[in-house]
């Protein structure tokens, strides 16, 4: 079994590259129909009303559903085991629309053509209420537990992480240096090459089959089971080939729709997103402002840190409602800090909801910590590789949140190693520079 240093060929690789590999959209099945949706382009309003008439009336066209035909319920796309704790705000069409390509209505035509002109010809007419869409606004916006008013955002009651160890306020008194930092990290989208997709059928034993490029069977069984209320061995999930995910697929989003759209018509369905659908109407990456304070001895040592986080979920309260928690984890298992305070809260805004994405919080957190390392290290005149060497932690260290063994990840070597590979001391030598301008590595 041992495959260090040798090349494994990918089980589907051939199938890829010539193209024989076929995804969700490519699949046949008998009596396939199509859904398209309507988005809203509203960020956050009433559904006063929504008229089918039109495109009832094309030819091709079975159903057009929207949340005066659907289910009213409450789920949650990030629940998918017992016992999580989030709070369940989503539904298949809701009457109060709370970002731009939230879901209005659903086409379901004999093909995809048919199914998009037909719900351009929905006619949809909104009443804007307030909107928010900067998350230091929403922190000190108060609103309701349960979102079934025109509240634009308010915090989330189950988001929240705070932790304290050793003692910040003596780490800082004792300081020969204290750096204040306020960081903000992007929104971003996975991008992926597939598009979401998604297929159900109705089985003849009473069952829906749901074909999906999912990153869990389980999840999507557990979704679908929310928002249908059905009971999980009604489900059969089968993941079909996924042309790439990072995150963005580990929440069912069409899933939910899909299965339903065929259980009412008796009928596998299919609905694909476009591009810009897939922008609007899925997941991305949460934004982030962070402020962070550390005090640092004059030889470079870390003896105090304090951290507060921002997290923008978005309109749900999805995938991106757990990042406190994350961002929290990998902060205190990089570096040896005596005395830490953190501080981390989400906040709605009516933007596209956000959710998992590579890293998981690791890109936001440690943006905000890395660039503050680096404004000590300039101020202290200090080789930001030293500092880091510095405060690294080492073999068998113990992280405070949890009291986990970290083992030796090496990061010391690791750090050595890449700062002579390319060799940073002397590239970093050459970049003094006159005035305003500077050149070199850093």
């Amino acid at each position: 079994m041992n495959q260090l240093s040798r090349r494994v060929p990918l089980v589907d690789g051939v199938a890829k590259v010539t193209g024989a590999l076929r995804f969700t959209a490519d699949l046949d099945v008998e009596g396939l129909l199509h859904g398209a949706l309507v988005l809203s382009t509203h960020p956050h309003a009433r559904v006063a009303r929504v008229d089918p008439a039109a495109a009832l009336a094309v030819e091709g066209v079975h159903e057009v559903f929207w949340h005066g035909n659907t289910p009213a319920h409450l789920y949650n796309s990030s629940i998918w085991f017992s016992g999580q704790k989030a709070l369940a705000d989503e539904q298949m069409f809701p009457q109060v629309v709370r970002h731009i390509g939230d879901r209005v209505a659903a086409v379901i035509a004999d093909t995809e053509e048919i199914a998009r002109r037909a719900a351009r010809l929905i006619e949809v007419d909104y009443v804007d209420v307030p909107t928010i869409f900067d998350p230091e606004v929403a922190l000190g916006h108060a609103g309701l537990p349960l979102r079934q008013d025109d509240t634009p955002t308010f915090l989330s009651p189950v988001a929240g992480e705070t932790f304290v160890y050793g003692d910040p306020e003596a780490g800082f008194a004792a300081a020969d240096l204290i750096v204040e930092t306020r960081v903000t990290t992007p929104r971003s989208h996975h991008c992926a090459v597939e598009t979401h997709a998604c297929i159900a059928r109705p089985e003849p034993d009473g069952r829906i089959l749901v074909l999906s490029p999912c990153q869990s069977v389980f999840a999507v069984q557990a979704v679908v089971g929310q928002a249908l209320s059905l009971p999980s061995e009604k489900i059969r999930v089968q993941k079909t080939p996924i042309g790439g995910s990072f995150g963005g697929k580990a929440e069912p989003i069409l899933d939910p729709l899909c299965a339903f759209f065929a259980l009412k018509l008796n009928r596998p369905v299919i609905i694909r997103y476009d591009r810009q659908e897939t922008f609007t109407a899925t997941r991305t990456r949460s934004s982030v402002t962070g402020r962070m304070r550390i005090g640092l001895k004059s030889d470079g040592r870390i003896l105090a840190r304090e951290t507060e986080t921002l997290v923008d979920i978005g309109a749900y309260c999805t995938g991106g409602n757990y990042l406190p928690s994350s961002m929290l984890q990998r902060l205190v298992r990089l570096y040896d800090v005596p005395a830490e305070r953190y501080s981390g809260r989400a906040v709605y805004t009516n933007t596209v909801p956000a959710g998992a994405f590579r890293g998981y919080g690791s890109p936001q957190i440690h943006t905000i910590a890395e660039i503050s390392l680096d404004i000590a290290a300039r101020r202290m005149g200090m080789d930001p590789v030293a500092l880091r060497q510095r405060n690294l932690v080492g073999p068998g260290a113990i992280e405070p949140w949890q009291g986990l063994d970290l083992g030796n990840a090496r990061g010391r070597e690791c750090l050595a190693r890449g700062a002579e590979a390319f060799s940073w001391v002397g590239r970093r030598q050459r970049g003094v520079g006159r005035g305003r301008w500077r050149r070199g590595v850093g």
